[in-house]
């Protein structure tokens, strides 16, 4: 293996690795990636498998083939991957290509599709393409999102489940809102898994429901609780692993991911224009100091958080609640049970996530240089008042004591190492548990390239010296 095991992903890998179904209802960062790649690699190696279809939240799908394969696949197991782009048309030709790659022994192809694009009929029969040239693992990344029996994405994907040798689900809130979500889940795995053949008849098992009355009078069966839990528990343990990150002694203290956001067409647009133009400008005025890139950069970063300075204002490139990059940071969050540490570059990204927590009835505070209570509002957040700590790392990063947070999610990069450094400590104490570092990144954009400079601990003003701003800026790629 090209990664060490933990203790619970040696476990599932040693007892399970050929079962048909299984279901990883581990905690956010309790390596579910490595554990489904670790079982691939080995089906693959025993001629099992020719191919692994991931299914995932869009921007999570990106995530396998950018960092996760490269980091965890098996050296003496050779892959090739393709990642369906969800903002782009999709392309017959280069598809074709993938899917005609012949694979042999310790060979293994992967194709990451999003699943919002599974009620897209072109993309569902390029799947269907690819399993019949395969021998097809599933995997449904978050397949809590598969839920709901009667939606369209729940059933084409129990279709196509019913394809595949093989069968992974993989989410840490398997049934975090009601005992009935098991159902649809555990078709994906095997029809009848949980002893029904119907939803219908699942929820005689396990519901409880009286007299409803809507407008008009109307009469409807109300949902009022659940029986038979134990027994549901029962039928569902033979699929099951259940991992919390509080058994996995072995975890280490801080975590640090990152999750690749597909940014929407309208800001890449906007990105790529003003990349042109900025090029264009030096190549006029011969510019190479670094006050001006970092203002182009900056720019730059504002458009992929969804916004672009028009004269003295900001203004949204697509609504805040639609903005790809605001809907991974709402999914960070409400999987997370515990408090939330945001950072933020600039005040209108923390003005527009406090709106949108706002709006979804999810309580927060800000700390930022306008802020004249700041000591209130930090006092506030160590007594749990609210959940979501939205800051700026210079006004609340350095000597400041968070540590009631759990979680930290870089919404926008800093170039500044030591800066981010201490951001990242303001969340830990003696003693404590294990502190969850997310970075939001899009693969060759600024907040991509501000985060590896901290990681190399160079500064910006040291990189443009050593480059030129010129090329700096060709070394951006927003895909």
């Amino acid at each position: 293996m090209k990664t060490e095991q933990w203790f619970h992903q040696k476990t599932e890998y040693d007892k399970y690795r050929d079962c048909p179904a299984r279901f990883l209802g581990w905690q956010m960062r309790t390596g579910k990636t490595k554990a489904i790649i670790d079982n691939a690699c080995w089906l693959a190696k025993e001629c099992k498998i020719t191919g692994v279809l991931v299914i995932a939240p869009n921007g999570v799908h990106n995530n396998w083939a950018i960092r996760e394969l490269p980091r965890h696949n098996w050296d003496n197991v050779s892959y090739c991957a393709f990642v369906w782009k969800n903002s782009n048309t999709f392309n017959d030709m280069e598809f074709d290509l993938f899917n005609n790659i012949a694979m042999n022994e310790q060979h293994i192809k992967w194709l990451c599709v999003n699943m919002e694009s599974l009620i897209i009929e072109r993309v569902q029969q390029a799947i269907k393409r690819f399993i019949r040239k395969s021998d097809v693992m599933v995997v449904y990344d978050e397949s809590h999102h598969f839920a709901v029996p009667g939606a369209k994405r729940t059933s084409v994907a129990r279709g196509l489940a019913r394809l595949c040798k093989y069968r992974r689900n993989l989410t840490g809130t398997m049934v975090e809102n009601s005992p009935l979500q098991a159902f649809s889940q555990y078709e994906l795995l095997e029809k009848g898994a949980l002893g029904h053949d119907t939803y219908g008849s699942f929820k005689e098992d396990f519901a409880v429901y009286g007299q409803g009355y809507g407008p008009g009078g109307r009469r409807f069966p109300k949902l009022v609780g659940y029986k038979n839990v134990d027994e549901l528990k029962r039928r569902m343990a033979p699929y099951t692993s259940v991992v919390l990150r509080s058994d996995c002694e072995d975890l280490p203290p801080v975590q640090v991911d990152q999750v690749y956001v597909e940014l929407d067409d309208r800001i890449k647009a906007q990105w790529k224009l003003c990349k042109a133009n900025d090029l264009a400008f030096l190549e006029g005025m011969f510019l190479q100091a670094a006050l001006t890139g970092g203002a182009a950069l900056s720019k730059l970063q504002q458009i992929e958080g969804g916004y672009w300075k028009d004269g003295a204002s900001y203004r949204e490139l697509v609504p805040p609640d639609s903005n790809a990059k605001m809907l991974v940071l709402l999914e960070e969050i409400t999987l997370h049970n515990g408090q939330v540490i945001v950072w933020c570059q600039y005040l209108h990204e923390i003005d527009a996530i406090s709106k949108v927590l706002a709006n979804m009835h999810i309580k927060s505070g800000m700390v930022h240089g306008g802020v004249k209570d700041r000591p209130q509002v930090l006092e506030s957040f160590r007594a749990g008042q609210f959940k979501i700590l939205v800051a700026q790392p210079k006004a609340g990063g350095e000597g400041l004591d968070m540590s009631t947070a759990s979680k930290i999610i870089w919404y926008s990069q800093t170039p500044d190492s030591i800066v981010r450094a201490q951001a990242n400590e303001r969340a830990t104490a003696v003693g404590k548990e294990g502190v969850q570092i997310v970075d939001l990144v899009s693969p060759g954009g600024v907040d991509d390239y501000f985060l590896k400079l901290t990681i190399r601990k160079t500064t910006l003003a040291e990189d443009i010296s050593r480059k030129g701003m010129r090329e700096v800026l060709e070394s951006l790629n927003l895909v």
